[in-house]
């Protein structure tokens, strides 16, 4: 988010340069809301399988599946991305648009878990939120691996022993 000045984000949208600071506080805030829109724009088909009637498992199977696809068609962006979450890690503001998605993101995936859950499809014991936070934290560590280790086991790859693996944990009989 360094490399880019405000005088040329300005000069680019035809804006007035004091605008950025005006809306977004700063020159990394306007980043960051904008990369949130990308990412909000990425997620949420995800989110809206998430959020459909049937079968629960189904649904978290078909957005493992949507936000791979997601990650191979925006890849370039990825490090831009990752920069954003390490800045938004330094950033104790809850309005923080990133948070905002990451949440939303967890979120959703802890009513489809507890609908498992409830349905007797995976263990009593698998705790909605602390999983959907699990899976995020895999999700975007399985990015980071991906992106640094490009010879390692790729996203599909783990995205499907993972969902197999929670899948798997099924109540006793």
């Amino acid at each position: 988010m360094g490399d880019t000045s405000s005088r040329l984000i300005a000069e680019a949208a035809a804006a007035n340069l004091a605008a950025i600071t005006y809306y977004f506080g700063s020159k990394d805030e306007l980043i960051a809301a904008a990369l949130a829109a990308e990412l909000r724009e990425w997620t949420q088909p995800a989110l809206d399988r998430l959020a459909a009637p049937d079968d629960p498992a189904q649904r978290l199977l078909e957005t493992v599946e949507i936000l791979g696809t997601a990650f191979e068609q925006h890849r370039d962006r990825v490090p831009g991305l990752l920069e954003v979450f390490v800045h938004t890690a330094r950033n104790d503001d809850p309005s923080n648009p990133i948070a905002a998605v990451w949440t939303q993101v967890r979120g959703r995936l802890a009513a489809v878990i507890d609908e498992l859950r409830s349905r007797s499809v995976i263990a009593e014991w698998v705790d909605p939120n602390a999983m959907a936070a699990l899976i995020v934290a895999v999700v975007a560590g399985t990015v980071v691996n991906e992106t640094v280790d490009t010879a390692g086991p790729g996203h599909r790859a783990v995205a499907a022993q993972f969902a197999g693996l929670l899948l798997r944990a099924r109540p006793a009989a």
